[in-house]
């Protein structure tokens, strides 16, 4: 499960304190973040301890914790004498008649037809070096973006020419999503902030089932204390037969300015730099990996 930790870290009440006992279990190298506990922690249903990380790491890291996780729980339950029981109903379960589905998709719930990883990062300057301290120079963020089937459908070229993808479409993703969150936290564009905001989209090639198109656009926002100003490109195909995109990809480049306060740490005199931010199918980059 993932939440916003600090006030588990530093907060009273059960939560809290359930957290804080486990906290005592976790190596020191585990949990070295002083502010925050933000991480992935693996623990019993009784807060024993099975595996933790804190801040950043990369996907392959987080599975090899859980599968170390994995290992000492199983070595725990042998040891103990497990066995499977079925977990007791208590009361009225959260999400009743919702099922966990619905809230699992984001904002479309169940009804989410597209899920987009959403990636952003420093990009060099013309000299090649990069804004900021040099601590920061590999720090970049993920997030997602869900999507109706109509909203799928908005992201096709209309018949067969190029067109423009619906405003109110392309403004909820750029103002959610072309933000400068590299190094932390950064909310998302008020309308009131939108200065330009198009993606065009048109059609490239037929063959079979699968129809590939192209995107083109910009994006600029200012309000006091930062602005976006970026150029977009990108690709998908969409399977005409499945009715879904099998290969997406969009990358918004642009130059920011300013920052949101501590939780964004862009540092006073730092300036303007090179922001980039692709949207993604998630693991369409990946090989499946096959047994020898």
């Amino acid at each position: 499960m993932a939440d916003e930790v600090w006030g588990l870290e530093h907060l009273d009440g059960p939560g809290p304190k359930f957290f804080q006992e486990f906290g005592k279990k976790v190596p020191r190298d585990q949990w070295w973040i002083g502010a925050t506990k933000q991480g992935v922690y693996s623990m019993t249903p009784d807060g024993e301890y099975l595996g933790a990380h804190s801040g950043r790491h990369s996907k392959e890291q987080t599975i090899a914790l859980l599968s170390g996780a994995l290992e000492r729980w199983e070595k725990m339950a042998k040891e103990k004498g497990f066995q499977p029981q079925p977990i007791p109903r208590r009361g009225k379960r959260v999400w009743e008649g919702e099922g966990v589905t619905a809230r699992a998709g984001g904002v479309r719930g169940g009804g989410a037809a597209l899920i987009l990883q959403v990636n952003s990062r420093d990009l060099p300057k013309a000299d090649g070096k990069f804004a900021g301290p040099g601590e920061y120079r590999n720090y970049w963020n993920q997030n997602w973006m869900d999507f109706s089937s109509e909203e799928v459908a908005a992201f096709l070229p209309r018949n067969g020419a190029r067109t423009e993808v619906p405003s109110g479409l392309f403004r909820r993703l750029a103002c959610t999503s072309l933000i400068d969150n590299v190094r932390g936290q950064a909310g998302g564009w008020p309308e009131t902030a939108v200065r330009k905001a198009t993606l065009m989209t048109e059609p490239v090639s037929t063959q079979g089932d699968a129809w590939t198109v192209r995107f083109d656009g910009e994006f600029r926002a200012e309000e006091p204390g930062r602005s976006y100003d970026g150029k977009l490109q990108g690709r998908a195909v969409y399977d005409t037969k499945k009715k879904a995109f099998t290969l997406f990809e969009l990358v918004a480049v642009g130059i920011r300015t300013g920052g949101t306060g501590q939780a964004n740490f862009r540092t006073v005199g730092e300036g303007d730099s090179a922001l980039g931010i692709s949207f993604i199918l998630e693991g369409q980059y990946e090989t499946p990996k096959t047994k020898d």
